[in-house]
Order: structure tokens, then C-alpha cells, then sequence
């Protein structure tokens, strides 16, 4: 989604996986960006260490934030040709405080917070009875962000990460559900969000 950082304009991954919002410091020279604190923080590939800092403004289409605390996380190849450079990583600091709709196939993403008045219809007539509903189950991390489902009839605890273009599962997950590690090993490779991954 397209943000604004310090004046910057760029775009940004949402992850429900991400604790903290993060920015990309490297891919804009012009963001200069303090160190505040060494810290770490969990993403979809577990716990990386990093320093906090302090964003001046965030701005998300007409959202708008002064003084928000943010993790660094150094520099994000974009691709030759990307349109807009990426930014950061809107995170659950952020979406966690707001009713999510993301429509993927006509590229749109709402956050709002759902009121109980009586001009408002309720958000199951708005969204409409073909949904699928699931509820949400608390990660690592004490968030509720996670998701449960069935793997070839093994339960398992998965993110919601709209920034992914696959479904991702841990390697001790796949061994359990009947993978072996050969056969992980061989496989193709693609890049995430979160670093590479095998499929």
C-alpha cells in the first residue's frame, strides 16, 4: 500500500506476522533515521534483532501519525521495475487496532473501526453471507493473528500475511505432517517477505 514517511512517499508489505511497524532506513537516503534502542522482534521467520527508532509522520491514505515508534530493518531489494520503492512494513502496532478488509482481486485495502449506530449496517450485512469466518488465535507473540487450520489432517497454527505469495510452513511443521528433509531440500526456492523459502 502506498505511505508516507518523513515526506517520503513509498509503499508498504502489511503483516499481521510483524509486531512492530518497520521501516526500510536504507532504501531512502534521504531517511535519516535515529537509534534508539537495540531490540528484536517477531516476524514470520521468528526473531530478528534490530534497532528502534522514531518516525517524525506516517501517513496511510487519511491516516495520519506523528512520533510513531518503529523498528529499522536496513534495506529491501525492489525489483528494476517497481513503480514505487518500498518503504516498510505496516505491522500489527498498526492493524491490529483497526477492522481489516483487504479485497485482493480488485486491489483494495480498508481499515476502519466498526460503530454500532443505527445508520451503520452491521459488518456481516456488509461483507455478506458468502464469507468465510474464522476466528483468530493467539500467536507467539500475544497477538491475535493467527489462523487454525488442517494440513493433511494435521492442525496447525498459521499467519495471516497478505505480503507472502505462497503459503509458508515451517520445516518442523512439514517433517511432522510427512515431508522428509530431502525432499524439502529439493525443492524450487522463492523469495518472501521474510527471506527465501522453499516450496
Amino acid at each position: 500500500v502506498p505511505i508516507t514517511i518523513n515526506g517520503e512517499r513509498g509503499g508498504a508489505f502489511l503483516s499481521f506476522s510483524q509486531e512492530v511497524t518497520g521501516v526500510y532506513d536504507e532504501n531512502d537516503e534521504r531517511l535519516d533515521l535515529p537509534d534508539i534502542e537495540n531490540a528484536q522482534a517477531a516476524s514470520l521467520m521468528g526473531l530478528s534483532h534490530s534497532w528502534t527508532t522514531r518516525l517524525d509522520s506516517f501517513t496511510f491514505a487519511q491516516g495520519h501519525a506523528e512520533k510513531v515508534d518503529a523498528l529499522k530493518m536496513g534495506e529491501f531489494n525492489d525489483p528494476p521495475d517497481a513503480k514505487m520503492g518500498t518503504l516498510g512494513v505496516m505491522g500489527f502496532s498498526i492493524l491490529g487496532n483497526y477492522n481489516v478488509l483487504i479485497d485482493m482481486p480488485a486491489r483494495r485495502f480498508v481499515m476502519f473501526i466498526n460503530r454500532r449506530t443505527p445508520d451503520c449496517p452491521s459488518l456481516s450485512q456488509v461483507i455478506g453471507a458468502k464469507a468465510f469466518r474464522a476466528p483468530l488465535i493467539v500467536g507467539p507473540g500475544h497477538e491475535d493473528n493467527m489462523l487454525a487450520v488442517t494440513v493433511d489432517g494435521a492442525p496447525l497454527a498459521m499467519y495471516i500475511e497478505p505480503a507472502s505469495n505462497l503459503s509458508v510452513v515451517a520445516q518442523k511443521d512439514a517433517t511432522a505432517d510427512g515431508l522428509s528433509l530431502a525432499s524439502l531440500r529439493n525443492e524450487n526456492r522463492v523469495n518472501t517477505l521474510a527471506g527465501e523459502t522453499r516450496v
